[in-house]
């Protein structure tokens, strides 16, 4: 089975020559795929007829397929299957927020992808946690889900009230999704490659968000990498005690060396790090978590974002009420700090942060 998706532009321009094909097939399959969002060979009408019944049968583009969707008011839920039969999340979300790439909020989307089926770090707010981890997800898988995103938007024109002209609909990818990018850096690596390639899908690195819970070892490959893709941080606590009891990935990867790690690639970019913190009633809501968030960011240039708590089914967590996250925005504001609660958006299809995977398994849906 031949899965061409995995390989870059250059790499299936090698191949051309070693199968006895031009090099220039390379490029219209890649503006077909990239520039058009066709995936099915036999309507790359500019290629040889002979050539795509032969591969009719072997060449599969495409190594997902959609086998559900759920929407609301501002985000869409797809869930695709794996040729081996895993299932993986996506997450098509309204933008609504100013930021530093638009001033037309009103016509931007953002999508959610995913870099594992499954999750190996065990986070104890996360459904996909509880899923366990299944394997790495392959370069074509993370690239398919962006194309049949873009698929499911060119089908549902007007989706959330937005008037979208341009061939590419979605205008921002977050690595947010099922899994950790991090210990699936090479494929997630070469997948944004591909992403921002000019002559393929061309988003701008800027537009890219990688969302890690810490992995130290990612976060100094990706300094050296130095690209401008962004990094966001799952924080959840400015302790030690109270992240390694939230996150057990954060005791073989502790604070104060992830801290580090942190400012070495800042003082290496010179480039803003987004923290992420879920809100949690009861756990990480109090004045001394703002004050000691206080202590922690001070080094730091950063967008600190506040979350309230999705709830999953199982989990024994709640959300703070309206006037808790209120108070704690207060204790943020006396502690000096800058910080945007962010809006809760897919809690009502399962979409939301922490929240992945598991409401189409109690739809007894294997994952």
């Amino acid at each position: 089975m031949k899965r061409w998706l995995n390989l870059s532009l250059e790499e299936l321009r090698s191949l051309m020559e070693e199968i006895g094909q031009p090099p220039h097939r390379a490029n219209q399959i890649w503006t077909w795929v990239w520039t058009k969002f066709i995936t099915d060979i036999q309507r790359m009408t500019d290629l040889p007829k002979k050539w795509r019944d032969e591969l009719q049968n072997d060449l599969v583009l495409l190594p997902l397929r959609i086998i559900d969707s759920l929407e609301e008011e501002e985000s869409v839920k797809l869930l695709f299957e794996t040729l081996d039969g895993h299932h993986i999340e996506a997450v098509i979300l309204k933008q609504d927020e100013a930021t530093e790439e638009s001033d037309d909020p009103k016509k931007r989307l953002t999508l959610c992808v995913s870099s594992q089926a499954g999750c190996p770090l065990g986070c104890v707010f996360c459904a996909t946690g509880k899923l366990g981890f299944a394997r790495n997800l392959e370069v074509d898988e993370i690239l398919a889900q962006v194309i049949l995103a873009e698929e499911f938007i060119l089908q549902h024109p007007g989706l959330f009230g937005l008037s979208l002209t341009t061939p590419r609909k979605i205008s921002n990818i977050v690595f947010m999704g099922m899994g950790e990018p991090f210990l699936n850096w090479e494929n997630v690596q070469k997948a944004i490659r591909t992403l921002t390639h000019p002559k393929g899908y061309n988003l701008g690195y800027r537009h890219i968000t990688i969302s890690t819970a810490g992995i130290i070892e990612g976060i100094r490959e990706f300094t050296q990498w130095n690209q401008p893709v962004r990094l966001a941080v799952s924080l959840h606590s400015p302790f030690r005690i109270g992240r390694e009891r939230l996150m057990p990935i954060a005791k073989t990867n502790p604070l104060d060396d992830l801290m580090e790690a942190l400012r070495e690639y800042q003082d290496a970019t010179g480039r803003r790090i987004t923290f992420e913190y879920i809100l949690i009633a009861g756990v990480n809501d109090r004045r001394e978590d703002a004050e000691g968030l206080r202590k922690l960011l001070l080094p730091f240039k950063y967008l600190l974002n506040i979350i309230p708590y999705n709830p999953v089914e199982g989990i024994d967590l709640e959300t703070p009420s309206q006037g808790r996250v209120k108070t704690f925005l207060l204790f943020l504001k006396e502690a000096g700090i800058h910080a945007t609660l962010r809006k809760s958006r897919g809690r009502k299809i399962a979409a939301g942060c922490g929240q992945l995977g598991l409401l189409w398994k109690n739809r007894e849906i294997r994952l």
